[in-house]
């Protein structure tokens, strides 16, 4: 329950790191999509003005950005990314 918790609130906790470091706020990129109509898996990047962090893998938009934001979290700290991108 607790993962899902910091999980579910990543792109908050990344919005309020990348305002107090950036001055601006995330925006998300779709970057790739695979896979037939009904069963497409998204690949989305967090970035801030030129900024573009690591992209992750998501079954739909949402997840994808929430895992971009977790890799962007990630990223920041110097930390291994959770959801890295083959």
């Amino acid at each position: 329950v607790a993962a899902d918790a910091v999980g579910s609130n990543a792109k908050s906790q990344f919005q309020h790191v990348v305002q107090r470091l950036y001055g601006d706020a995330p925006r998300y990129y779709v970057l790739d999509e695979q896979g037939p109509d009904h069963d497409k898996c998204f690949k989305v990047a967090a970035q801030v003005g030129e900024h573009r962090f690591p992209a992750a893998w998501g079954r739909t938009k949402k997840d994808a950005e929430l895992k971009a934001a977790i890799n962007a979290l990630a990223d920041i700290n110097g930390d291994p990314l959770p959801y890295p991108v083959g």
